[in-house]
């Protein structure tokens, strides 16, 4: 039997692998464009938050094909997943811990001020390496209520709730809770920790969204929600461009990646991208490779190239130039026969 092919997630996928790259080179500068803020947190921040449901997708996709009362046979399922996550998490992670070590020793800090960086580090991956530690926590965590309970979806929603609202304070919403004793603490949180995007309060909302899409897409309810969806982009499109303006000027933590809006917009886009196969011929699994591939090596790319002695601190020049060499690195790994070469790139 021929496996479905998701043609329009794999185009989204690869956009918005582009957009990761996009935020992490400054292409749009929010604090001195309130245009490029809105830009940033329509199009650019939901890019994460789609990779961390599609990614529960299909993991549920290989957990749903077993009864619910074979657990050994789903948790190795979920370890396997996981497992194929350590290779980029551990090299990429590395390879950005070596880089802030060399960076804070030249800032001439002492030890203890390099240890506790290199904590965090550890804690909070550099080189966008935290997608793929969220990622892992969170699948343990959703196939963990999946199997403990028929009605997972219960302590999921509470928990979502309880990370989701947590994530928001120590991010856009911070302006909530400052100047209080709540904002002392998150502040420490985030000094600490350096952000709460991670996979105890942020990812397995997004993982269980994937799991619950997942099962109505194999019990055939999402044509239902077809028209729903289309509707519910446009209104999710209309709330975030609205709460974006609303707290542009506002106190903030973190990146100002996450918004309310997004827990209506990003199921949407998911849910349509499903739905509407792109009848276009592309190479889409040539692309689906490519965002993997990008993702995970761009930061490093981007590091060697702010460090070069002629680099101008032209961002459009930084994105371009970072994104054309991601894509040679990725197309360059593929031409290499070795499984872990290949585990490594994407």
């Amino acid at each position: 039997m021929k496996k479905k092919e998701y043609t329009t997630v794999d185009l989204m996928k690869f956009i918005f692998a582009i957009c990761v790259v996009a935020i992490h080179t400054s292409l749009l500068n929010v604090n001195d464009s309130f245009s490029a803020w809105l830009v940033s947190s329509l199009l650019l921040r939901s890019a994460v938050p789609f990779f961390f449901v599609i990614s529960g997708f299909f993991l549920a996709d290989k957990i749903f094909r077993f009864d619910r009362s074979e657990k050994d046979k789903i948790r190795l399922t979920t370890k396997n997943y996981c497992r194929k996550l350590l290779p980029p998490l551990m090299v990429w992670g590395g390879v950005g811990l070596i880089i802030d070590i060399f960076s804070r020793i030249s800032q001439g800090l002492d030890l203890m001020h390099i240890l506790f960086y290199a904590f965090r580090t550890i804690v909070y991956p550099k080189n966008a390496m935290w997608y793929l530690l969220a990622l892992i926590i969170g699948a343990v965590i959703i196939t963990e209520l999946y199997l403990r309970t028929n009605k997972w979806w219960v302590p999921w929603i509470f928990i979502s709730i309880i990370g989701y609202t947590f994530v928001l304070l120590c991010n856009n919403y911070y302006f909530l809770i400052d100047d209080t004793a709540i904002g002392s603490v998150t502040s420490l949180y985030i000094k600490l920790c350096e952000s709460a995007r991670n996979g105890i309060f942020y990812s397995p909302f997004y993982i269980g969204l994937g799991f619950v899409i997942q099962n109505a897409y194999k019990k055939g309810w999402l044509l239902r929600f077809k028209k729903t969806a289309c509707g519910g982009l446009i209104v999710g499109v209309v709330l975030i461009l609205l709460e974006a303006s609303l707290i542009y000027e506002l106190p903030y933590l973190d990146d100002r990646g996450v918004f309310i809006s997004q827990v209506i917009l990003i199921p949407c886009i998911v849910i349509i991208c499903l739905l509407h196969d792109i009848k276009i011929e592309l190479p889409y699994k040539l692309m689906r490779r490519l965002s993997t591939s990008i993702y995970f090596t761009h930061r490093t790319i981007s590091s060697v190239i702010v460090s070069l002695p002629f680099y101008n601190e032209n961002t459009i020049v930084l994105f371009v130039v970072t994104t054309i060499a991601a894509i040679i690195v990725a197309l360059i790994s593929y031409r290499i026969n070795n499984e872990k070469v290949h585990a490594v790139f994407g």
